[in-house]
């Protein structure tokens, strides 16, 4: 049993994506995607690692932007059975501020009279509206690709399609021109201060830049990525040597 499960082992290389856009990390994606394929393939496929990738290249003579049918006569030539190729067709950050509120508070102002008595009396009255904001903003950052990946031994399309992952950061904060310790609003006929009923006074204001949203989404998509060959071809179409 034991010689028939090591005879049932194959390779396999997922090739870092060809990508036709700037923003797109193919290094960053392949770590993610071997890193989840490691964790969660069958034992019956070993992946690659960048070195070996880079070694089988180098020996076989392809250069780093081939087409797929070098990358398969190089796969073919080292005994890899299963090869995933890809493209990288989109990727972007979009920033938008989806709306603000208007909401109101008020001063407290103090009175100060004397009583008939010649004494002082003092109190806190409501004094006018003031207006403060609830701002919304959001980032999105989207990655699309096709995916392709081959039984290189039969020459067989194993799964072709789409792969996308998105990643998304929103912030919602409270923003006042005036102090917001000083403004009021009433709860049960009381005067409380507004930083005590709002906590979106501390709320964090700053979206995360596009650096820390793409590192974010480099890691999705190489996640979608073996999860597409995963439940795709590895549980449905694994090759077994006979």
């Amino acid at each position: 049993m034991l010689d028939a499960l090591d005879a049932g082992r194959f390779w396999a290389a997922l090739f870092p994506f060809e990508t036709h856009t700037k923003k797109a990390d193919p290094d960053r994606i392949f770590e993610a995607a071997r890193t989840e394929l490691l964790k969660h393939s069958p034992p019956y496929a070993d992946w690659m690692d960048a070195s070996m990738l880079q070694f089988m290249r180098y020996e076989q003579g392809v250069p780093e932007r081939a087409d797929d049918q070098a990358l398969i006569a190089a796969a073919k030539a080292w005994n890899v059975r299963l090869l995933v190729l890809g493209d990288i067709h989109t990727c972007k950050v979009d920033r938008s501020r989806s709306g603000r509120d208007r909401k109101t508070a008020f001063r407290l102002r103090t009175v100060q009279t004397r009583t008939e008595a010649g004494q002082d009396s003092v109190w806190e009255e409501r004094g006018p509206e003031v207006t403060y904001r609830i701002v919304r903003r959001e980032a999105r950052a989207v990655c699309s690709g096709i995916i392709r990946v081959l039984d290189v031994e039969t020459g067989k399309i194993l799964d072709q399609g789409a792969v996308s992952a998105e990643v998304d950061d929103r912030v919602e904060y409270a923003d006042s021109k005036e102090n917001p310790y000083e403004l009021w609003t009433e709860k049960r006929r009381r005067s409380v201060r507004v930083v005590e009923e709002e906590d979106r006074f501390r709320a964090r204001r700053d979206l995360k830049d596009d650096t820390e949203l793409l590192e974010e989404l480099m890691q999705a998509f190489g996640t979608r990525v073996a999860q597409r060959v995963q439940f795709q071809v590895l549980k449905t179409y694994a090759p077994v040597r006979e």
